[in-house]
């Protein structure tokens, strides 16, 4: 490298660049994208289950306050698990990772 390049790193608007708003707000828009579409393809008996998946924002604490969002069903509705995973007696039918995938 030539003697009279000099590289500097913000690390404060990188940290701004993954926390800030813009951010966050990419991230829960996207995550809302994933949750229609595993509301639309999870199992329904009574519908209840599948019409919790919705997608929340959360924030990892640590060093750095990296944005997340957490897509998935209320606790309640635990049983979804079993249809996106399969047990010994009921087949997987996945239906969260191929949302997250865009299948």
């Amino acid at each position: 490298m030539p003697d009279d390049v000099r590289l500097e790193i913000d690390f404060e608007a990188v940290e701004d660049f993954y926390t800030g708003a813009k951010m966050k707000a990419m991230l829960l828009g996207r995550g809302t994208d994933v949750a229609e579409r595993a509301r639309a393809a999870a199992p329904r008996r009574t519908g209840a289950g599948a019409d919790s998946i919705q997608a929340l924002p959360r924030t990892q604490g640590g060093t750095h306050s990296e944005a997340q969002v957490r897509v998935s069903w209320a606790r309640i509705y635990y049983y979804m698990y079993f249809h996106e995973r399969g047990t010994v007696t009921l087949p997987a039918r996945p239906f969260l990772v191929p949302a997250l995938l865009g299948i």
